[in-house]
């Protein structure tokens, strides 16, 4: 994979970009990469073109403010799949990532499939955990990656809390797409009960428990991850 720069209205996106036909875009969690994501490629077929952005504030990317949210976020995938020139992708995301992946999937219907892992968007954000927990996090996300600003990864944080943008009922029942849900069956961040929502007011979704599990299921069980977007994706592109 290559790693390249998309400007967008809200800073520059750095992305790792594979060799396939079939776009796939992939948004990783908060205080991640785009690499989180680089074991999947081993195993997804080379016909789909693996696409792991770093998300604005995160990694290589560079945001034109410190106050990101998730409307900017999903704005500059917006403008980020239009200048690539990226035909009806498949998009999703973990986490973080699988929140922007929602709100964009709320507004655009010209998208061939949502896949959506161990994902936000519905549930009590890390904000209302207190302030010794957004310390103890922020501390984990800066020195793993060094590229993270404290300052921004707090923004995001706070701005996350707002209640008027969570992904409600009303919205979560206008993605009429095919849409993957995959859950660590033991997450303890975002509990498994948020899937089994999410799959009830999705209509076109199909749901799959990784038993044992955690958060990061794309990383510590990405075999199984694989096996099922594949599965996910082939009846989409034949």
């Amino acid at each position: 994979m290559k790693r390249n720069i998309v400007e967008t209205r809200h800073g520059e996106i750095s992305f790792l970009d594979g060799e396939g036909q079939i776009p796939v875009v992939l948004l990783h969690g908060l205080g991640g990469m785009g690499n989180v994501f680089f074991k999947l490629s081993g195993c997804i077929p080379k016909k789909y073109r693996l696409i792991f952005p770093d998300l604005l504030g995160h990694g290589h990317s560079k945001s034109k403010s410190a106050d990101v949210t998730i409307q900017m976020q999903r704005e500059s995938i917006e403008d980020f799949i239009e200048n690539l020139n990226l035909k009806n992708p498949v998009i999703g995301g973990h986490s973080y990532g699988g929140w922007v992946s929602l709100s964009y999937a709320t507004t655009h219907q010209d998208i061939s499939g949502l896949i959506l892992i161990g994902s936000a968007g519905t549930n009590p954000t890390l904000a209302t955990a207190g302030e010794s927990e957004i310390e103890k996090f922020l501390n984990q996300v800066v020195a793993v990656n060094k590229s993270n600003d404290r300052d921004t990864m707090r923004n995001i944080i706070m701005n996350n809390n707002k209640e008027d943008i969570k992904i409600g009922e009303d919205l979560l029942k206008k993605i009429k797409i095919p849409t993957l849900i995959l859950w660590g069956s033991d997450d303890p961040r975002i509990p498994v009960d948020y899937g089994v929502k999410l799959s009830k007011e999705i209509k076109n979704s199909k749901m799959q428990i990784i038993q044992g599990g955690g958060h990061n299921i794309h990383y510590s069980h990405y075999e199984e991850v694989c096996k099922s977007i594949n599965q996910f994706l082939e009846p989409l592109f034949p």
